[in-house]
């Protein structure tokens, strides 16, 4: 029976067999997505509840900040209007919902798709969620806050497309990936986080769509 596959983790990479390569294709625009667990909240007792923006049954997802973690801070920078950046959380929770929905190539048209810029960045210290019963609008605590902004697929898709129609012919061109690379570079380097590679400016495009690749998964836990 088919079920919904298992994804590489870094460590799988690593292993024997479980490396892979990337062909480029000569256009097109390099884009990142961190993927989110989906929390299923089904009780009242919850933040975001108690705080009137939400009530049972919805979803949410927690963001990484400092000083735990730089993660949404990154993101929130690399998301700069030129790079697209989302958030993907699932609309169900359980590997059942999973399967299913990967049999019925559902799972898309079952997650939400959200900019960590419209997220906005925060300083606080604080929890912060971003929590959705559907596609149409976001929830954002502790500062509570409520966005009506599409989530779909479709919409990422038509923002791709847009992409690609105007910068697809330059996006994966040397010196584009270059600009990128640095782009990322400098965003790790702001927040003080140590380079497990050394890169070097004069490389081929698939060389350096690699480094981007690698920079975005390890630092920024995008793919």
């Amino acid at each position: 029976m088919r079920t919904a596959p298992l994804f590489l983790s870094l460590l799988d990479e690593g292993k024997e067999g479980g490396g892979f390569d990337v062909s480029l294709t000569p256009v097109g625009i390099p884009f990142f997505l961190q993927f989110k667990l989906s929390e299923h909240i089904k009780t009242a007792n919850s933040r975001e509840t108690k705080a009137k923006i939400i009530f049972p049954p919805y979803y949410r997802f927690f963001l990484r900040i400092l000083p735990q973690s730089p993660q949404h801070h990154m993101l929130f920078k690399l998301d700069d209007g030129k790079n697209i950046v989302r958030y993907v959380a699932p609309i169900f929770s359980t590997l059942e919902e999973f399967d299913h929905l990967y049999l019925t190539n559902s799972v898309l048209t079952n997650s939400v798709f959200v900019r960590p810029h419209k997220i906005g960045d925060f300083v606080d210290g604080e929890r912060h969620t971003v929590s959705f019963k559907d596609r149409r609008a976001y929830h954002v605590l502790s500062e509570p806050r409520t966005e009506e902004e599409p989530t779909d697929d479709e919409t990422l898709a038509r923002v791709i497309s847009g992409g690609i129609e105007e910068r697809g012919a330059a996006a994966l061109t040397a010196p584009a990936l270059r600009e990128l690379r640095q782009q990322l570079l400098s965003i790790i380097g702001e927040y003080g986080t140590t380079l497990l590679i050394v890169v070097s400016p004069d490389r081929e495009p698939t060389s350096l769509l690699r480094d981007i690749g690698y920079l975005a998964r390890v630092y920024f836990g995008a793919s």
